[in-house]
């Protein structure tokens, strides 16, 4: 059998002598194999003490010594005390302890004052920090190396500035308090707060920059607002106290603003009139009941002036689209007959009535004061006279 040439094991790899085989067609060496069946059977032999542990006894699958082999080699000498002590306790590959690195070195008797190498003064030993390795001092002095740290400190993204934690945003690269500059990102169990990285101009920017990009889609821009739709239910039921005084809050804001006002109350008017029509009341009967609301024999009569100028840019708009018929697609628009439109186009007629122009205005979508504006007095007492009537 030593005849036979050496042959390179399938497992390990290693070209091993005949002898290492059970036999002239064994592909794996008998080390490999015995680690196979040791695996196989729930046990694993140790790379350090060579014996065969179970596979509970290591810390993972991967892993080569068991976990006492380990805790034997993760003590280390220190070089002055002579003790053996946890990894742990040294500094970084260092081999003197933490403990023995606080006190004097044995060797700082012999050693006379030098200067450091940044400020040029000269010290006594005591002023340098050990190194890494426990046995050699920093060329730079402890209150140099302090300066320098805190310059570093200075120069990164949070620091501490009259007594202030700021932060520098990561976009516009300005400087701003931590707690008022930036929005929360995370609260943690233990009471940690994580900040984000852009301020918060840059961050109301970006979210709305992104925002646009979202709501180009159709699908994109339905689904953001059946989530909001939730959202703002879901917030609402579960804090009905904080929803009331933010909905009174708005309100008062919304009162303050005169034009606001008006808008709201118009918006108002105009989805009431929708609804009953909605609801299949008829024009006569909604007329009607909008007169005996407002106590008025008849309805107020409207200057026609601002509407026909309204409806004769409309007509041009039409014409610059090449619409071959402009003025009948807009009495269609309008919700008015063509004679009556001609007869305030040329000024047959100069007033109208107040149910005729506030179908035009919602059959267009208009606001009264977009067409007769907010000084004219008419138009005023009408339209608010009669909101509030209605709104009663």
């Amino acid at each position: 059998m030593n005849d036979l040439p050496d042959r390179r094991c399938r497992t390990c790899g290693k070209l091993k002598a005949p002898d290492a085989y059970n036999g002239p067609t064994a592909r794996r060496c008998d080390a490999c194999r015995d680690e196979h069946v040791a695996r196989r059977s729930g046990t694993r032999r140790c790379a350090a003490c060579s014996r065969a542990r179970p596979v509970s006894a290591y810390r993972g699958p991967l892993a080569r010594k068991c976990d006492e082999c380990i805790a034997a080699v993760a003590t280390r000498e220190c070089r002055r005390c002579h003790e053996h002590k946890p990894v742990s306790g040294y500094v970084r590959r260092g081999t003197v302890c933490s403990d023995c690195r606080k006190l004097p070195h044995p060797s700082d008797a012999r050693i006379r004052p030098r200067a450091c190498l940044r400020c040029f003064e000269v010290k006594a030993p005591d002023a340098f920090d050990f190194g890494p390795s426990g046995n050699r001092r920093y060329g730079v002095c402890r209150a140099c190396r302090e300066a320098e740290r805190q310059a570093k400190h200075q120069r990164r993204a949070t620091f501490v500035r009259d007594g202030v934690t700021v932060r520098r945003c990561c976009v516009c690269r300005e400087t701003f308090p931590l707690e008022s500059g930036f929005y929360i990102r995370k609260r943690w169990d233990d009471g940690r707060v994580d900040y984000d990285h852009r301020c918060k101009p840059c961050h109301q920017r970006h979210t709305e920059a992104r925002r646009k990009r979202q709501m180009q889609d159709p699908q994109q821009a339905a689904l953001i607002r059946r989530r909001r739709a939730a959202a703002t239910r879901r917030w609402i039921r579960m804090n009905p106290e904080a929803s009331r005084a933010a909905q009174k809050r708005y309100y008062d804001k919304v009162m303050a603003d005169p034009r606001r006002r008006q808008e709201i109350r118009e918006n108002e008017r105009i989805r009431h009139r929708l609804a009953r029509e909605r609801a299949g009341t008829p024009l006569t009967a909604l007329r009607s009941a909008s007169t005996a609301m407002m106590g008025h024999d008849e309805l107020p009569r409207l200057p026609v002036g601002p509407l026909a100028e309204v409806i004769r840019r409309l007509v041009r708009r039409e014409e610059l689209a090449g619409n071959p018929e402009p003025f009948e697609c807009v009495c269609r628009l309008a919700d008015v007959e063509p004679r009556t439109a001609f007869a305030w186009l040329t000024g047959e007629r100069r007033v109208m009535q107040f149910d005729v122009a506030e179908r035009v205005l919602v059959a267009l979508g208009l606001l009264w004061f977009d067409v007769w504006g907010e000084d004219d007095p008419v138009a005023r007492r009408a339209f608010e006279g009669e909101f509030e009537a209605v709104a009663a």
